[in-house]
């Protein structure tokens, strides 16, 4: 019960965070930066979906004798892990803003990583495939504004 409470503040910490930003550039009139971080995170996180949905990994309780400690009965799209995906694309995202938040929320997120593999929602590769993929998005797209000018 504690491992599944230490993924719902992860998941609704990143939320909060991202909602702080977004607080922040509509009190400072930053519309096209908030598009823009919106656009990023929106674009990636759908890139993530349907690469899952192809790809479409069998979840560790699916193959094996994997005790389940949620109550999930999702089945297939385990890689990469969305949840850790989200955090740590949110995390790189905020980073140049305000670099306490963003590895308050790494942190977090790799909390978040380990929780999700002993609860048999996901291997090993699938959450640490997330944290990668959503750095490199996160990345990806801070580089794509910074050429841009925004």
């Amino acid at each position: 019960m504690i491992l599944l409470c230490i993924d719902y503040v992860a998941v609704i910490f990143a939320m909060i965070a991202l909602s702080v930003r977004v607080a922040f550039l509509i009190t400072e009139r930053g519309y096209i930066r908030l598009i823009s971080e919106l656009a990023i995170l929106a674009s990636a996180f759908a890139a993530v979906s349907v690469f899952r949905r192809i790809v479409n990994m069998p979840r560790p309780y699916e193959i094996g004798n994997i005790t389940r400690l949620d109550s999930s009965k999702k089945r297939g799209q385990s890689f990469p892990s969305r949840h850790v995906f989200s955090a740590f694309v949110i995390a790189t995202v905020i980073t140049p803003w305000s670099v306490w938040l963003a590895i308050a929320l790494f942190v977090m997120g790799a909390a978040m990583a380990a929780v999700r593999v002993l609860i048999g929602r996901h291997f090993i590769r699938d959450v640490i495939a997330g944290a990668i993929i959503g750095i490199a998005s996160g990345v990806i797209g801070l580089l794509i504004l910074h050429f841009a000018g925004i």
